[in-house]
């Protein structure tokens, strides 16, 4: 019935300047009608929940190792007899989403915290399609893989990430009414303009650099660059844990883009509005551990920037130092800072690690990009002592605007120039 059902919505779908429209379905109805069907996950879910309470519950149709694990190590009760009903009555009280951020258009979407509240509630018990979301390019949101031991290494780590996401729901089931009055907006940018970097007169903008504190506790006059995967929140409901993954899992609110957003185009970024952390954290990739609730009267930033760098893991490294490597970053980056509310950036190492980005060079490419839109920036190093130097090496640069410094990194990089 789960491929017949997949088969018959794909072939329902149409495809219209290269974007896929829903086709008068959307992921909200999917997930309400899912509730009423013995297909999907979210009846054998509230089922194996409700049995983890019996000493005679028998698993073996649902491997949900994990989950079973975080309630039966943790606070039994609470959860299985308060908040698993809490999540349940969530879930159903879902309404319809009128309104998706589609590839190559421009919109904004709102949505009070309650009903992201009850859209993750919907994810926790798995009632969305992810077959058919993937086949319409929207990243799965459901949590079934946080629930399944799929990989040994990231056992712990998924462990944790459930902690966060109760950590969640435990908050809310004492804050609705003040979530029914809070918002968090979620804005497509897609830049169609040609961009003239050779010859931009434009200023450099302030560059500062911060080696005291996390970029996950910049201020909230600052936006924060999530170092994002092209679809929104990369790993975080599965085997991954970098920067994004644990900005995602800290601030659960981030992960209702996965609903709204088709993947990112390379003129494209996310910018999203209100989302607060709610859970602490320490640690990173495998090692990372729920550090317990998040400080509520904490100034932290709420404004998030999701740009997805390009991946130079593979293939040739060095092709990153052509130009047309470094225009597509620009794009990106631009894209992201345009129409930030705020004056002042914070980011890092932006398309490193994993994506074996060259540091300093992305560095370069985010001051560009900053002073194009004119918004200041400012560097977190995080300790590293090569970034600082760069970071104080590019200080002192002569340059005094854009093209020229354009010309300067394209001089220094790009052998053909």
């Amino acid at each position: 019935m789960h491929l017949k059902f997949y088969f018959k919505a794909c072939s329902q779908m149409s495809t219209t300047n290269g974007t896929a429209s829903l086709a008068n379905e959307d992921r909200t109805k999917e997930a309400i009608r899912n509730w009423t069907t013995q297909y999907r996950l979210a009846g054998q879910l509230e089922l194996a929940i409700k049995m983890w309470s019996s000493e005679t519950c028998d698993l073996t149709r649902a491997n949900f190792k994990i989950l079973r694990q975080l309630i039966t190590k943790g606070d039994t009760n609470y959860i299985l007899q308060t908040l698993a009903p809490f999540i349940e009555k969530l879930a159903k009280n879902i309404s319809p989403v009128d309104e998706y951020l589609f590839a190559g258009k421009e919109a904004t979407v709102t949505l009070s915290k309650i009903r992201i509240a009850e859209i993750l509630a919907n994810g926790f018990f798995c009632t969305f399609d992810d077959k058919i979301a993937t086949c319409r390019d929207f990243p799965p949101i459901n949590f079934s893989n946080l629930y399944i031991d799929s990989s040994t290494a990231w056992f712990d780590a998924k462990l944790e990430k459930l902690k966060c996401l109760i950590e969640y729901f435990k908050q809310v089931s004492v804050q609705q009414d003040e979530l029914n009055e809070d918002h968090v907006s979620f804005q497509r940018i897609c830049v169609t303009e040609s961009l003239d970097w050779l010859n931009s007169t434009l200023p450099l903008s302030e560059f500062n650099i911060n080696n005291s504190d996390s970029m996950y506790e910049c201020p909230d006059n600052m936006a924060q660059v999530n170092f994002a995967d092209c679809n929104i929140g990369g790993g975080t409901l599965k085997d991954n844990c970098c920067q994004e993954e644990i900005k995602f899992i800290t601030c659960p609110e981030l992960i209702a883009a996965r609903l709204l957003c088709q993947e990112m185009k390379s003129n494209e970024a996310i910018v999203i509005s209100g989302a607060l952390p709610y859970s602490k954290h320490s640690g990173y990739a495998s090692l990372f551990k729920f550090a317990g609730p998040a400080d509520q009267n904490a100034n932290r930033s709420s404004t998030l920037i999701a740009i997805n760098a390009t991946d130079f893991s593979s293939g040739d490294p060095h092709r990153q130092f052509t130009k047309k490597s470094i225009d597509k970053e620009l794009l990106k980056a631009y894209a992201g800072f345009s129409k930030c509310p705020l004056d002042t950036i914070a980011t890092g190492n932006w398309g490193g690690g994993n994506l074996k980005g060259d540091s300093e060079l992305k560095m370069q490419i985010q001051w560009l990009a900053a002073s194009m839109a004119k918004k200041k920036l400012v560097y977190y190093c995080n300790g590293e002592q090569k970034l600082i130097d760069s970071c104080l090496n590019l200080k002192k640069e002569k340059s005094t605007n854009i093209g020229q410094h354009y010309t300067v990194i394209l001089c220094r990089y790009d052998e053909d120039f």
